[in-house]
Parts: structure tokens; C-alpha cells; sequence
């Protein structure tokens, strides 16, 4: 338990100095198309998100990645890739490599469907994602566009319908 907190603790100023270090520019706005993607859902979920945000976005379902963030593994959920507290030192270093792959690589489109979770906000912030999108209720210094809902299917038609006026689709 403390050296949970301890990590949560790390975690969060490793967030802060992220975003105050961050050189991304103010108007990072570009007109290019949306190719990749890449989702950040919760142990919740019940659709397969990839094919879903596939079709809205109508984007080929190979680039669309996703992220479960779960409390444990457990060995019947396959090859995707998962977020737990175990992939984190207690200092907050990620220590799976296939995290810290996906955090190198640029997707187009970052999506978080997550509500309250420090490590999907950490990988957000490590993200070289060029356009991020979640919920309003989250940390506002995280994300580029944000929709006011709880509700995923809501938020994906919102998204899609910002996404063609900003010319990303």
C-alpha cells in the first residue's frame, strides 16, 4: 500500500515535469488526415473498441491500437496489450517494452476512454500522439480536444463530427 502511493506519487510529478518541459508548440494544428490511432480504454469495456472507431473513423482496423488498462492480468485475454501496475517501477519508469514502444511512435490520433487513471495519463503525456482527445472531466493540460460526455458512442459521433470540420478526415 505505501509503496503504491509512493509510485502514484512519482507518477504524478513525472506528469507535471512532462508537461511543463514540453516543447510541443502552442498551434501544433495540421490539416493532415487521420491514418493511426491509438485508445486508451478501461477493464469495463465490452465492444471490440478497435473495430469500432475503425468504421466511425473509417480507417483500416491495422491501425487502430489499443491499450487495456486493467487491474491484472489474467492469461485467457489473448495477444493485446495491457496497462497494469506491474508494467511501472515504484519510482514510475515503465518497465514493458511494448509500452514504451507505443509511446515512441507517432499516431495521429491518441483517443482516451478513461476516467480517473494516473498511468493512461502518464503514457498520454509520453505520447507522441499529434492530436489527443478524451473526456472533459479529465486533466485539461493533457489533451488537444475535449468532448463533455460520459458516454463512448456519444463522444465517438462528437468526435467524428469535430474531425470533419478540422479537415483531419
Amino acid at each position: 500500500m505505501i509503496l503504491s502511493k509512493f509510485k502514484d506519487k512519482n507518477i504524478k510529478k513525472k506528469i507535471d515535469r512532462e508537461l511543463m518541459n514540453s516543447n510541443k508548440p502552442s498551434s501544433s494544428f495540421s490539416n493532415k488526415k487521420i491514418n493511426s490511432v491509438l485508445i486508451f480504454i478501461d477493464e469495463d469495456t465490452t465492444i471490440n473498441r478497435n473495430q469500432f472507431f475503425a468504421k466511425e473513423l473509417e480507417i483500416s482496423v491495422s491501425e487502430v491500437k489499443t491499450i487495456n488498462c486493467i487491474k491484472s492480468i489474467s492469461k485467457e485475454l489473448g495477444s493485446e496489450i495491457f496497462l497494469t501496475e506491474k508494467d511501472f517501477s515504484w519510482l514510475g519508469k515503465i518497465k514493458n517494452e511494448q509500452i514504451q514502444s507505443i509511446t515512441k511512435y507517432e499516431f495521429d490520433l491518441l483517443i482516451n476512454l478513461t476516467t480517473d487513471n494516473l498511468l493512461s495519463d502518464y503514457l498520454i503525456v509520453l505520447s507522441k500522439a499529434k492530436f489527443k482527445a478524451g473526456f472533459s472531466n479529465a486533466d485539461k493540460r493533457l489533451y488537444d480536444f475535449m468532448i463533455d460526455t460520459d458516454e463512448v458512442s456519444v463522444f465517438s459521433k462528437e468526435l467524428k463530427k469535430y474531425l470533419k470540420i478540422l479537415n483531419k478526415l
